[in-house]
């Protein structure tokens, strides 16, 4: 008789609609959190970032300034397009007196009496670089010699700034001199 009865069926019904809730409440909470990590990793391939990498390196020893032409390529691994709106070389030396110091050199003209590089190579800032690419080409720097006088050099790093202000390094290893003959 208390089979029949319409508080029982009630109560089932009711029961079964609050599991069907959990259910759905529980596969819409999955849902959402693969939602979620999905867009944040868009979100991490759209923000801007630019990748460098130094392939060679030559310097140049003339008066007044040292030129540096060094072989760089920039990658873009993002799913926008970014610009190098500067490239710097930092000059990392101790002077005489025995304290750490650094300057930064913007990037030559191309006018300048470095090592001989096609114009056609050269990177100048500004320079586009779309997304998913990657650019590669010779960057000249024009570092006054009275600078670097009776100095100990401790590195060389290219510093490229984009268009967001966001910066990118690498260091130079090896920097080859070049001698007129």
């Amino acid at each position: 008789m208390l089979a029949n009865h319409p508080a029982i069926w009630i109560s089932i019904a009711a029961a079964a609609i609050s599991g069907t809730s959990a259910l759905i409440a529980f596969l819409s909470y999955r849902v959402a959190r693969q939602s979620l990590r999905l867009n944040q990793q868009l979100a991490d391939r759209r923000a801007p970032r630019l990748l460098l990498s130094f392939q060679e390196g030559y310097v140049k020893k003339n008066d007044p300034h040292n030129v540096y032409a060094l072989l760089i390529s920039i990658s873009n691994p993002t799913d926008i397009d970014n610009s190098v709106a500067q490239l710097d070389l930092r000059v990392e030396y101790r002077p005489a007196s025995d304290f750490c110091a650094r300057v930064d050199v913007p990037a030559a003209a191309d006018n300048d009496d470095g090592p001989n590089i096609p114009t056609t190579v050269r990177l100048v800032p500004p320079l586009k670089v779309a997304a998913h690419q990657t650019v590669v080409g010779w960057v000249r720097f024009q570092v006054k010699r009275a600078l670097l006088m009776d100095c100990k050099i401790d590195g060389y790093t290219v510093v490229a700034r984009d268009s967001h202000g966001q910066t990118s390094t690498v260091e130079m290893s090896i920097i080859r001199e070049v001698v007129d003959v």
